[in-house]
């Protein structure tokens, strides 16, 4: 248990800033591009090719994350004031319109390239974990998307976000002591930590199997492991967008459930396939 009062701020001159968010998130795309490269050079295509895909990738995480937030997190606000969609700098993006728009994305590229929608997912599940991870760390140090007020004798992990928009009163309150600020649930953390389990998982299905593994498993668990996961830390998340208490599920659980379920169906067909006699190309 701890007080988190970090400055999401790495840089400030006048106006212009350079934020924890954006460093993580520029090495996320980074390091899930050297993931994606290497799983497609593997199949015979090349360095190119696989660079083809960066751009793409790109537009799709940002604009689909933004459009994501619009219509699943704030549709009345941004129907009255269209022009703040564009105002991405202010925050709000959600992962499930990221998750959409990469889907889009990657059929696109697949069509181009000669790749099945299937084996698609398989070799960008990987970098699909690693961006879990570094976007969920970004939302930590910007103490944003943060968990359900709880009791910090149990709950260990319990953190006083102090520069959270939930908490604005409660900081105004005891701007000093922060005696006010109620304990909150690490979600962000929690999410960091599913989505390093199923990269790790998935690295050990790599080795164990590596071309011979059956088609649509890696994807399938991505899938089911991080969407299945998300059901579960979303109870511990604040309600945003349509969910609310008195329906009994928040925003994320509903966007994450269709997800989770072609994930199951995905791992049953990929584990009744059985490994490929030899690797795609």
């Amino acid at each position: 248990m701890f007080v988190w009062d970090f400055d999401p701020k790495l840089i400030e001159i006048g106006s212009f800033q350079v934020r924890w968010y954006g460093v993580l998130f520029a090495v996320m795309l980074m390091v899930s591009f050297q993931a994606w490269r290497k799983q497609v050079v593997r199949t015979g295509r090349t360095d190119a090719e696989a660079e083809k895909f960066l751009t793409l990738g790109v537009l799709a995480v940002i604009g689909g994350s933004r459009l994501g937030h619009v219509f699943f997190y704030a549709p009345e606000h941004y129907l009255k004031n269209p022009l703040d969609i564009l105002k991405v700098w202010e925050g709000g993006l959600a992962s499930h319109g990221a998750s959409i728009a990469l889907l889009f994305a990657l059929w696109y590229w697949g069509r181009k390239h000669r790749m099945g929608m299937i084996e698609l997912l398989d070799r960008f599940s990987f970098s699909a974990a690693i961006g879990v991870i570094f976007v969920r760390l970004g939302n930590f140090t910007n103490s944003e998307i943060v968990g359900r007020i709880t009791d910090p004798e149990r709950a260990p992990f319990a953190i006083k976000f102090v520069r959270n928009s939930f908490d604005a009163k409660a900081r105004l309150a005891d701007p000093v002591g922060f005696s006010e600020i109620p304990w909150r649930h690490p979600a962000q953390l929690y999410e960091a930590f599913i989505g390093a389990v199923v990269l790790g998982i998935l690295y050990w299905v790599d080795r164990r199997y590596g071309e011979r593994r059956p088609l649509g498993l890696c994807g399938s668990i991505f899938l089911l492991g991080y969407f299945g996961g998300r059901c579960v830390s979303e109870s511990f998340k604040e309600y945003e967008g349509f969910g609310t208490p008195e329906l009994g599920f928040t925003t994320g659980q509903a966007l994450s459930l269709p997800f989770a379920l072609a994930g199951l169906i995905g791992l049953v067909m990929a584990i009744r396939r059985g490994p490929t006699s030899q690797p795609s190309a």
